[in-house]
């Protein structure tokens, strides 16, 4: 099936699109041959079972199942988890790590009394960590090649935090929302608003689509407060260092520069494909002044000199004049010309908190994980929902769409939100103020309930994928729970599933007890009537008193004779069941004939005589003793020496 569906797939891509994920890829010559082989046995299998003989055809089967175990072997020798590389992989603490687990108040499982904000990680892994030489003069000589290249490979996987592997630390993500490779069909709709046109995620991962930022407003709505990129893109210019990962288009309406460091410069430089924009400079003693720019270096390096060195408190990108398609910048450094200084400059609203082999940088406008809005609008569907949001002008801050129908927003401000326990199942929030909508930007799934103090409260699918719950007027509680009823439906099916599993087991038990007494009855109907007879006619001891006989079935009054051939067997039959010791007495009972009291009758013929007095056995004081059911009491003793 896997050679067949490794033709399929090749045959199928031409319709069906892959995704930037996981690109088909063509099976290989080696991979080919394998899948020959492997037909070839299988075929040479089934042709046994149907042709061969029973007894060799028996074996086939067998024979099919090690086939599968060998090639499921063999397919799982190029996996990743049997490149076997130093443990560092898995457990070393990168920086980048450190960094976000510093600035988190807690991180999941949890419980959390607020939860670490997202992160968005849009670095490739095509740069060489700064550590390269240090790990191979530490693991030359004890890793292979191709350890030592996975474990480089694992340590830039680590840096960039590639999807699911922030869930060893608690550190959500926006990938598949928080870490998940299995996203939501709401999910994937919604990061149409950030992915290029025409291009989808079906295992939740970004980066893939991504070659720069996405919108500022749609990183702060997913509570995306972190971006992780890398320096592949930046550049050095004349000595200068210009960090590209921000460029800016200015329109109708000023461009910020989100924080400048207190640093005395001389100049500013732009890197400018297009127009340059004017800049406007705001110094430390309070001066203020649009500056133009000047070519540098062509065709892309321009420079802004200030009037007189001083130390830059904000710097704004203004529009252009005349007004220009391309007035905008890749990136802009300040440089201290007396001494070559300079120190790289981020737009608004991002600020670099982190530089080594990656950059960090935490957007200052995003939105904390629940909040309250005092306006929005209904939509239909998802798709509808997602269609209203990138409309021009949408603000995420003040509006939110949310899917389905129900009242209309009142003239209410707002209020505030701050969550108070955070746990994987459980979300408590507190809200005050005039009122609203509180959204909740965790996604929306079957089986979440909600409760306004204490009272169930309806959930409503806000922006397409968050819970959205509306709160009046005041100081309240909001609880979010996940109770899914298909977890109550399933613990309902196991219980009784575990009840009809005991309830045959001792089916089974209580069916194999009257097998097994069946089978007794079956046995003890099919024994020869003697047999039967003797199994109820037995001496046996007594361990308080002396033998006695156990009553008899009045069968055939005979006297038992023994013959000559056997006679002297009769002795040490006897002695075989009961044995020469001495037996005391029972408190109540029959006396009966003791081994050691049989004697041969005088008249030579093998009479069984008892020495009991008369009063007690009922017989007569001599003679020979009539036993009922001699014939099997002679039976049982043959039987019994076998």
């Amino acid at each position: 099936m896997l050679s067949i569906w490794g033709f399929a797939a090749g045959w199928l891509a031409r319709f069906v699109p892959t995704g930037a994920e996981a690109p088909f890829a063509a099976p290989s010559g080696r991979a080919l041959l394998g899948w020959l082989i492997e037909a070839v046995l299988f075929g040479l299998l089934l042709w046994i079972i149907a042709t061969a003989p029973r007894e060799r055809a028996r074996h086939a089967p067998y024979d099919l199942i090690a086939l599968a175990l060998a090639v499921l072997w063999l397919g799982s020798r190029g996996l990743p988890y049997n490149q076997l590389t130093t443990p560092a992989a898995a457990f070393e603490l990168r920086p980048p790590v450190a960094r976000l687990l510093a600035l988190a108040e807690c991180v999941a499982p949890g419980p959390c009394a607020a939860p670490p904000d997202r992160f968005l990680s849009l670095s490739d892994i095509l740069f060489d960590p700064g550590d390269t030489a240090e790990i191979e003069s530490i693991y030359g000589d004890q890793l292979d090649d191709a350890a030592l290249y996975d474990y480089i490979v694992a340590v830039k996987q680590w840096e960039v935090l590639s999807p699911n592997l922030s869930l060893r630390d608690g550190l959500p993500a926006i990938d598949g929302f928080d870490g998940g490779v299995l996203p939501l069909a709401s999910y994937s709709e919604l990061m149409r608003l950030i992915l290029p046109p025409g291009s989808a995620t079906s295992d939740g991962r970004l980066r893939e689509y991504l070659t720069a930022a996405p919108d500022a407003r749609w990183l702060s709505l997913f509570n995306g407060r972190y971006l992780i990129t890398d320096k592949v893109g930046d550049v050095w210019r004349e000595g200068v260092f210009f960090d590209r990962q921000h460029p800016v288009v200015v329109g109708d309406t000023p461009a910020a520069v989100g924080d400048v460091p207190p640093f005395e410069a001389t100049e500013v430089w732009l890197l400018a494909e297009g127009t340059p924009p004017p800049v406007a400079v705001t110094t430390s003693d309070g001066q203020t002044g649009p500056l133009t720019a000047e070519l540098l270096s062509a065709p892309d390096l321009y420079r802004v000199p200030f009037p007189a060195p001083a130390a830059a408190t904000s710097i704004a990108l203004l529009p252009c004049e005349p007004p220009a398609a391309g007035c905008g910048l890749a990136a802009l450094t300040l440089v201290d010309a007396r001494d070559g200084a300079f120190q790289s400059l981020t737009p608004a609203p991002y600020r670099l908190i982190h530089s080594g082999d990656v950059k960090i940088y935490e957007n200052r406008d995003a939105l904390p994980r629940a909040f309250v809005a005092g306006d929005w609008q209904w939509q239909p569907d998802v798709a509808a929902a997602v269609t209203a949001m990138s409309a021009p002008g949408f603000d995420p801050r003040r509006t939110v769409v949310l899917v389905g129908d129900g009242p209309l927003p009142a003239a209410t401000g707002g209020g505030t939100a701050e969550i108070i326990a955070y746990a994987p199942e459980r979300v408590v929030v507190r809200v005050a103020g005039e009122g609203g909508l509180l959204l909740l930007s965790d996604a929306h799934y079957p089986g979440w309930e909600a409760t306004l103090d204490g009272a169930p409260a309806t959930i409503y699918a806000a922006d397409g994928l968050f819970r959205g719950v509306f709160v009046p007027a005041g100081e309240h509680e909001v609880v979010f729970a996940f109770r899914p009823r298909s977890y109550r439906l399933g613990a309902i099916v196991s219980l009784l599933g575990l009840g009809v599993a005991l309830a045959g087991v001792v089916m089974l038990m209580k069916r194999e007890r009257d097998a097994e007494r069946r089978r007794g009855a079956r046995s003890y109907a099919e024994t020869p009537g003697r047999l039967r007879a003797q199994r109820k006619t037995h001496v046996r001891e007594s361990k308080w008193h002396g033998p006695r006989a156990i009553q008899q079935p009045a069968r055939d009054d005979q006297e038992l004779h023994f013959p000559d051939a056997w006679r002297g067997d009769h002795d040490r039959q006897l002695q075989h069941l009961h044995g020469p010791r001495q037996h005391r007495p029972r408190r109540r009972g029959r006396a009966v004939a003791h081994p050691q009291q049989l004697h041969r009758h005088p008249a030579g013929h093998g009479h069984v005589a008892a020495q009991h007095p008369p009063h007690r056995a009922g017989l007569p004081e001599t003679g020979p003793l009539p036993l009922p059911g001699a014939h099997a009491l002679r039976d049982h003793l043959l039987y019994r020496g076998r």
